[in-house]
């Protein structure tokens, strides 16, 4: 990526997503820890989101919000949908418009929607060293999404984003699902139980 830093006003900066979510046997048989997964793209989308803005438009390739001829439940659509438009980037979509369900072609409407609202500022990921998967990414514009990217249940913990105090966090609802985020807030940071792929993004009144 780096020679390009300067010279394009837009990158690619990751791998393509696949309408699976991860596949270790296919990457064990391949021998290649970089095969293409929705998993391993929204990885490489969250960890190089400090490029966007910086060094040009982050590119993290396409969304997908369908749900015929994909492997992808809705959960890991919601994680999918969260992560791009955090990130401020392009967000372009692989789906055909015209076989959308309305309930998916409503998802990704508010994908874009929130992702117009983030696009001039550079997100600032959460938890980047605990974890592969980084649990959080916060966008200057006033939204936190959280997420847990594993199959089993999970107490995501996080600093709070710098510059934030915890009463910052009080009130805060899913853009999703318009309800109150049942987080804890203290002084260092925030934390919130979450299922199984189950994601949200917090709406700031701040």
């Amino acid at each position: 990526l780096w020679p390009g830093v300067g010279v394009f006003d837009a990158m690619r900066i990751g791998m393509d997503v696949n309408h699976i979510w991860r596949s270790d046997f296919t990457k064990w048989v391949l021998r290649d820890r970089n095969y293409p997964t929705a998993r391993n793209a929204l990885i490489n989308t969250i960890t190089r989101s400090f490029m966007h803005n910086r060094f040009w438009t982050n590119d993290p390739d396409c969304l997908m919000v369908r749900s015929t001829r994909t492997k992808l439940n809705i959960k890991h659509t919601y994680i999918l949908a969260s992560v791009m438009a955090l990130s401020g980037g392009m967000l372009l979509l692989s789906d055909d418009l015209t076989e959308l369900d309305a309930d998916r072609f409503d998802l990704f409407k508010k994908a874009v929607a929130l992702n117009r609202k983030c696009a001039a500022h550079t997100p600032v990921p959460l938890g980047l060293l605990e974890h592969e998967f980084p649990r959080g990414l916060y966008n200057p514009a006033g939204y936190i999404g959280v997420w847990n990217p594993a199959p089993a249940p999970d107490r995501i913990r996080l600093e709070l984003p710098p510059g934030f105090e915890k009463y910052d966090l009080r009130g805060a609802t899913d853009y999703w699902t318009g309800q109150a985020i049942p987080w804890r807030v203290d002084d260092e940071g925030f934390s919130i139980s979450l299922a199984p792929f189950e994601s949200m993004v917090a709406v700031l009144d701040r």
